[in-house]
């Protein structure tokens, strides 16, 4: 088990028998109605996409395989979240918190199918 609340990093709890009395992971998928799962034609997308990366190699690079995979560009061409960011809001809980999303087990599933 893991805690899902933290103050820094050198505070949080990944002891099984956790005394700290902060919350244990959550998740809350779907919970938020907004928050849509990623559809199959972003997907598609992405593999269309000719180009590995792009300069200057951050979230600011557009037309790329690894930023569109990311979820920093979709398809539609506006601003938003789209599929690896999108995924981890629609989980909610544990997996929308950036520092702590590595803790939950749900996130190595996540990692490892989108690198198959």
């Amino acid at each position: 088990m893991c805690c899902a609340d933290f103050d820094f990093d050198e505070t949080y709890c990944l002891m099984s028998d956790c005394i700290c009395e902060r919350p244990l992971i959550n998740r809350k998928a779907g919970e938020d109605p907004s928050i849509d799962k990623p559809y199959r034609a972003d997907v598609d997308y992405c593999l269309s996409l000719s180009t590995i990366d792009a300069p200057p190699y951050n979230t600011l690079s557009t037309n790329c395989f690894r930023n569109c995979l990311e979820g920093n560009i979709g398809r539609t061409g506006t601003d938003g979240i789209y599929l690896n960011l999108l995924w981890h809001q629609y989980c909610g809980g544990t997996m929308s918190i950036p520092s702590i999303a590595p803790n939950d087990p749900l996130f190595i599933l996540q990692a490892t199918f989108l690198d198959r």
